[in-house]
């Protein structure tokens, strides 16, 4: 299981460089957190990333945080 903030739509920088590490054949849960907004707007960019890495996402969930 991976979690990350979201910053303007988009991963926090961090997220992404773990990402590129993952070693081949991994199957990843993602958990992306928000205060301001959806984090389902990057689901897509993210399963493509980890799917670039050799690795399927297997599970995706959104936690809105109250402002």
């Amino acid at each position: 299981t991976m979690a990350s903030t979201i910053w303007a739509s988009n991963p926090a920088p961090a997220f992404n460089a773990v990402v590129k590490l993952l070693p081949k054949g991994k199957h990843i849960q993602v958990v992306m957190v928000s205060a301001s907004g959806s984090s389902k707007k990057c689901e897509p960019e993210i399963r493509k990333m980890i799917h670039h890495q050799g690795c399927s996402m297997v599970g995706y969930k959104n936690v809105k945080q109250p402002v």
